[in-house]
């Protein structure tokens, strides 16, 4: 699951991304928060 401490805000707004469950660690987690395509 992923989730975030504030979901609503005026840009530029910071927020912090925490993800958890399943049994397996995770290595890498990418995010597209252009909506290009392209994976920053």
């Amino acid at each position: 699951m992923v989730s975030l401490d504030e979901p609503d805000g005026i840009a530029p707004h910071t927020v912090t991304f925490t993800v958890s469950g399943g049994s397996m660690p995770v290595a890498t987690i990418e995010f597209d928060v252009t909506a290009t395509g392209r994976w920053i």
